[in-house]
């Protein structure tokens, strides 16, 4: 699946340059955790909890909102 292939480079990307094997090997750990949680929502086996997401949705809009004024704001101190 390319999301593993995704995730893997994400990963990779991250890592800082001279990271030691420990903290690489905690890093591909994690990143093994986030594509297993992932995959187990697409496929069904394990969905996130429509509660969990309906929060994330909300929480999203609000900083939506605020990225928006924050943009607004800095156009008028430009001018």
């Amino acid at each position: 699946m390319e999301l593993k292939m995704y995730i893997g480079l994400a990963m990779a990307d991250t890592i800082p340059e001279g990271a030691a094997r420990e903290e690489e090997e905690k890093l591909s750990g994690f990143a093994v955790g986030l594509y297993k949680r992932i995959t187990s929502h697409l496929d069904g086996s394990e969905p996130f909890s429509e509660t969990k997401l309906e929060a994330y949705r909300a929480v999203t809009r609000i900083f939506d909102v605020v990225q928006i004024l924050g943009e607004v704001v800095a156009r008028n101190t430009e001018e």
